[in-house]
């Protein structure tokens, strides 16, 4: 498994602003959704480990069928969901 350093630093331009986008906390869950679907490893990754995400998206993150995908995931040490919060 490549290690978190790999994945960013295989990741070209175009990637790496797909991860702005996946950071930005005003992107509709729609585009989460499809950035999880269709995006490159390094998108998912950040998708996964750094920001609060939407019950649908995490719904969507468990159910992935990449391993790495979910691993990431796993590994958050922050609260995922919106309703851990209340």
């Amino acid at each position: 498994m490549p290690t978190p350093e790999q994945i960013w630093a295989d990741a070209d331009l175009p990637t790496r602003r797909l991860v702005g986008l996946a950071l930005n906390p005003s992107v509709p869950e729609s585009i989460l959704l499809r950035l999880l679907s269709d995006a490159p490893l390094a998108v998912r990754m950040v998708l996964c480990r750094d920001r609060i995400l939407p019950d649908a998206v995490v719904d969507a993150v468990i159910e992935h069928p990449d391993t790495y995908t979910r691993s990431f995931f796993a590994r958050t040490p922050t609260p995922i969901r919106p309703s851990e919060f209340a």
